[in-house]
């Protein structure tokens, strides 16, 4: 990582103090005091002991002057990137990292092994568990302090979005180094419209990555008629790629929650007909019966968000999404 990001970021972290903090509401808030956030890199490897080393860029942001004790690490869905999380339309209404750093945690949203700005390994290479392997170093970065001296996250909650949450799972389940875990966008429950995504891919560059066919992305991640069609059409500019072996495999994160031991926080859009069957995921049963997926430790808490499709961060109701993720963080992690 670039020392002028390090450097930069320490800056940011201290202006806050500069910032007008005492607008009242949480929109209001991030409209007077936006996050700083600043571009950082990491090298890394698909598995112990590989010797090619690939890019995995980032976005760390916080806002002053107190230094976060608590840092997600946020994974995004297939065929997005870290834009997802940070939505550059209308901002701070589709913003996940504006809400969670209004609420006094750091944010680091990555572009996932080949998506975004990271780099794209041969996409064979690139599966479910190279991923997970990616992010535990990074995580293992950042509890060192030998990222940036100042900001060592005492706590660290991963938050995966639909196939970042497999990712998620994997991670936690294998190295277990988080103090908790967030789901969005994913159930262990299949809805009538859980196999629409394979049908509407088609193949990208670099050879063995995939993305949405175009003029789809409505039809398979919203409910058209609590979203804005500005933010629909500015989703499909901004699509990516993912790695179609990656894809595949998604299924591993399924198995992995049964081996977490940290709370967990599985949020949906209630009417997600991905992963729930109508009316909805909470009249369906579909909410209660994903407890039994995890351990006890897990202390498993599952919401359904009314008026929401598949991508949460997208819907006019996002922000209650966003304020059920930080108060879950301040009341299980924080």
């Amino acid at each position: 990582m670039g020392l002028m990001s390090r450097r930069c970021f320490a800056t940011t972290l201290s202006m806050g103090i500069l910032c007008a903090v005492s607008a009242q509401g949480q929109e209001a808030r991030g409209a007077a005091c936006p996050p700083s956030c600043e571009r950082v890199t990491f090298d890394v490897h698909l598995q112990p002991g590989a010797a090619d080393a690939y890019r995995m860029v980032g976005s760390l942001c916080a806002r002053g002057p107190v230094v976060p004790h608590t840092l997600q690490i946020l994974l995004h869905g297939a065929t997005y990137t870290k834009e997802y999380w940070d939505f550059p339309y209308a901002r701070p209404r589709y913003s996940y990292v504006a809400a969670q750093t209004a609420a006094g945690f750091a944010t680091l949203s990555l572009d996932g092994l080949g998506a975004g700005e990271s780099d794209h390994p041969p996409a064979a290479q690139v599966t479910t568990a190279a991923n997970a392997y990616a992010v535990h170093q990074i995580i293992q970065t950042m509890q060192s302090g030998s990222f940036l001296r100042s900001f060592r996250p005492e706590r660290i909650v991963l938050v995966g979005h639909s196939l970042g949450a497999a990712v998620a799972a994997v991670e936690a389940a294998t190295y277990q180094d988080v103090d908790g875990v967030i789901f969005s966008g994913i159930l262990h429950n299949q809805g009538p419209d859980n196999f629409t995504l394979y049908q509407n891919l088609q193949p990208a560059a670099p050879e063995g990555y995939v993305t949405t066919i175009a003029g789809q992305r409505g039809p398979l991640f919203y409910r058209s008629e609590y979203a804005e069609s500005a933010v629909i059409e500015a989703d499909e500019r901004l699509k990516s790629t993912v790695s179609a072996t990656q894809f595949s495999d998604a299924a591993a994160g399924a198995a992995a929650t049964a081996s977490i031991r940290v709370p967990v926080l599985v949020a949906v859009g209630d009417e997600d007909s991905t992963y729930c069957s109508p009316p909805s995921c909470s009249e369906t049963g579909a909410l209660e019966r994903e407890k039994a997926f995890y351990t006890p430790e897990a202390r498993v808490e599952v919401v359904g968000i009314p008026q929401v499709g598949h991508s949460l961060n997208l819907h006019r109701r996002a922000g209650a999404w966003f304020a059920a993720a930080a108060a879950w963080t301040a009341r299980r992690v924080h």
